[in-house]
């Protein structure tokens, strides 16, 4: 049990540990959020100005580049598969669709698809895609004397009179601008043509599509002729080998006729044998005219060898006639005319007479046919040995064999007949390219996106480092981090026309707030002194130097305090003019009559809603300041001072500009550096408090960040929930 208590605790523990350290990186997180909200407000102008500078270099880039648009065709591929002899294309068999798809995009972009696309628009004469002109290789071969192409030529040649590097040189730079892929897992197929012209784009990405189809349709009617010629040549086969068959049992019939049978029978088989041997030579007859008549077809011209009929003997002897005459140079005046009029006549002639013969030879191949069957049927009625049956049946069984196999590739090779013919792709466009009308590059909305985030993070880093090494101090954790010093107030700024009235006029305020605050840090950083010598200063005008020392002395003269205000700053004094004064003192005139125990209550004059004492005076430009705040008179000043006030506040010309207040601060117990939020740049405060604290037994010193606003570009009255705390009475 006491075992399982001290668990407990230790777990409680390690979960409070745990939400505390939770908690903690929490506010952390919050303050550099703040922190970096702050810089933005405070540098938006560098960070809007560095974009909008990045953005002018992205628009100067977008005008510079040349516009390009992109056109896209779709093509599927089938799920047909070609059959040729009676067999699955080798290709496509046992390949699934994907692998397919896969082929035909490769196939796409293949050298054979290239250049039937350059060769249908004639792209080696485009100014893009080919030759626009001389090429710099061209030009240092035209200084050195090498002959080179000229435009008239290179518009002169074709396709196929380039040379080959030339031609792989074409076919590599349309591949630079296609982009052929799948769509997705379908069989889909996007081409993608990139051009300089709109149209041109759309007519190379269907260019590329018919080519490719093409390029399928011949492949595939290639092939079918190829399956044909085997088919046509195994059908050739074929029948001779029938014939050869057919020859076999007529032969072995006759040698077996005369051995069998009844004398009628024998007369009947002779009668038979002398039809078919007359057939035989009618065939052969009928044959050699049918070549002699194919070769006048193709070819008028030819001599006659041979029996023709009278017609064609007579035209044949017409034109050869004509042709002499040519020869010995008597040309009519229509010899052209003439002479094509004969040879279409001797082609027509020739054509009727070869399909006559065609026709009576296919005539005598089927009597041929019929009689040898009635030869084989009547010897089969025969009595005849069973060694001769045996033979004559398995003559006929290869005989039918032979048939057989010869109507099944005639069937198939009809069929092949048809596809070399008919060929069609196994793909089709689904969407053929049409003009684009927007650009594909360059890619406006992406660059001048880029541009903008480009900008705002470079105009950030510039806030940052503006901020940071350039621009002043943003916090007191800043200048405490940066100086070593401490910070004993944050001041925020004033928007009434006279914010040191505000002590006075607006004592609830956030600003008057801040003020007792800088009071109490300079009581309890000076201490128990008697007499309190404040010597107020900055780096260089304008951070509100002036405006904080009357707040702070009316902050102490309103507590109580004797407290005398002096302004030192004789180069531009403005104590009495903020103060209101009407007839101010003249402190330069008065510092020869100062000595040691000087009296001064004749000499100052007091506010009286404040009850604070002034020694103020007007600029001087004969007499150097440092001269008069280093003197002997200005010394007995601020010891008669120490004797008569509890609080002397000087108010000094900023260190940045001359040295009044480094000498000042000899006798002062405490010097108060105000340093106005992001205005003056790190490196002249700096300089300043290096100047501050460069002398021997310098006085304690302490910053006050003065002008202090927050995220929202308000001033800061360090919590917004306290704002109706710092709201003044109705």
């Amino acid at each position: 049990m006491k075992f399982a208590m001290i668990n407990s605790m230790e777990s409680t523990n390690t979960i409070q540990h745990d939400n505390r350290l939770q908690s903690a990186l929490q506010t952390m997180s919050g303050l550099e959020l703040r922190t970096m909200a702050g810089m933005i407000v405070r540098q938006w102008r560098l960070i809007l100005a560095v974009t909008a500078l990045i953005l002018l270099m992205a628009i100067g880039l977008l005008s510079q580049l040349h516009y390009r648009y992109t056109a896209e065709a779709l093509l599927t591929i089938e799920e047909r598969e070609a059959q040729l002899v009676g067999q699955t294309d080798a290709a496509i068999a046992g390949v699934t669709l994907n692998n397919r798809v896969d082929t035909e995009v490769e196939i796409l972009g293949s050298s054979s698809v290239a250049l039937g696309v350059i060769d249908r628009l004639a792209l080696w004469r485009d100014a893009e895609f080919g030759f626009s002109g001389l090429s710099r290789l061209d030009m240092l071969k035209g200084i050195i004397g090498l002959q080179v192409a000229s435009n008239s030529e290179i518009q002169a040649i074709r396709l196929n009179e380039l040379p080959a590097d030339t031609q792989a040189q074409l076919v590599k730079k349309l591949g630079l601008a296609l982009k052929i892929s799948r769509r997705g897992l379908t069989s889909v197929i996007s081409i993608q043509a990139t051009s300089k012209d709109p149209q041109k784009s759309a007519d190379v990405a269907n260019a590329v599509a018919a080519s490719y189809l093409n390029v399928q349709i011949n492949a595939k009617a290639q092939t079918a002729q190829s399956a044909a010629d085997f088919l046509s040549e195994r059908v050739d086969e074929l029948a001779k080998n029938i014939q050869g068959v057919d020859a076999k049992i007529e032969n072995f019939i006759l040698l077996q006729s005369d051995a069998i049978g009844t004398p009628e029978a024998r007369a009947e088989l002779g009668r038979m044998r002398d039809q078919i041997k007359a057939l035989t030579s009618t065939q052969a007859s009928f044959s050699t005219e049918l070549a002699q008549l194919q070769n006048i077809r193709d070819n008028p011209g030819t001599k006659i060898i041979g029996n023709v009929s009278a017609e064609l003997r007579a035209l044949a002897e017409t034109r050869a006639a004509l042709a002499k005459k040519s020869a010995a140079g008597v040309v009519p005046p229509d010899f052209d005319a003439q002479l094509k009029g004969i040879d279409d006549q001797l082609r027509d002639a020739a054509s009727l007479r070869v399909a006559s013969i065609k026709d009576e030879l296919d005539k005598s191949d089927r009597a041929k046919q019929d009689m040898g069957k009635q030869l084989q049927d009547l010897f089969a009625r025969q009595q005849i040995p069973n060694e001769v049956a045996v033979n004559l049946y398995r003559l006929q069984r290869e005989a039918e064999s032979s048939r057989k196999l010869y109507e099944s590739y005639s069937t198939r090779l009809g069929e092949v007949q048809q596809q070399v013919s008919l060929a069609l792709p196994n793909s089709r466009i689904v969407a053929p390219a049409i003009v684009p009308y927007d650009p594909s590059y360059p890619p406006s909305w992406v660059i001048l996106t880029l541009g903008t985030f480009l900008g705002l993070g470079l105009g950030s880093a510039a806030g940052i480092a503006r901020e940071h090494l350039v621009g002043g101090f943003a916090s007191p954790a800043q200048i405490e981090a940066v100086t070593g010093l401490t910070v004993i107030a944050t001041v925020p700024g004033y928007d009434a026309k006279n914010p040191q009235d505000a002590i006075l006029e607006m004592p609830f305020s956030g600003f008057s707030e801040s003020i007792r605050r800088l009071r109490i840090g300079i009581e309890n950083t000076i201490g128990s002194l008697a007499t309190k010598v404040i010597v107020i200063t900055s780096t260089e005008p304008g951070e509100g130097k002036s405006t904080l020392a009357i707040s702070v002395a009316r902050t102490f003269a309103s507590s109580g305090r004797s407290t005398l205000l002096i302004d030192s700053d004789f180069r531009h004094p403005s104590v009495a003019k903020l103060i209101g004064f009407s007839s101010p003192s003249n402190l330069i005139e008065m510092l020869p009559g100062i000595n040691h125990h000087f009296d001064l209550s004749a000499k100052v004059e007091t506010e009286v809603s404040s009850g604070l004492c002034a020694l103020t005076t007007t600029a001087t430009f004969k007499q150097a300041s440092d001269v008069l705040v280093g003197s002997a008179q200005y010394a007995d000043l601020i010891a008669s001072a120490r004797e008569q006030f509890e609080f002397i506040v000087v108010d000094c010309p900023p260190i940045g500009y001359v040295v009044d207040a480094k000498i000042v601060s000899r006798s002062a117990d405490l010097v108060i550096y105000i340093v106005k939020q992001n205005s003056t740049s790190q490196q002249d405060a700096v300089a300043g408090l290096r100047q501050m604290i460069g002398q021997t037994n310098h006085p304690p010193l302490a910053i006050v960040l003065n002008n202090v606003r927050d995220i929202l570009g308000g001033y800061y009255y360090r919590n917004s929930r306290y704002n109706n705390y710092y709201k003044s009475e109705s």
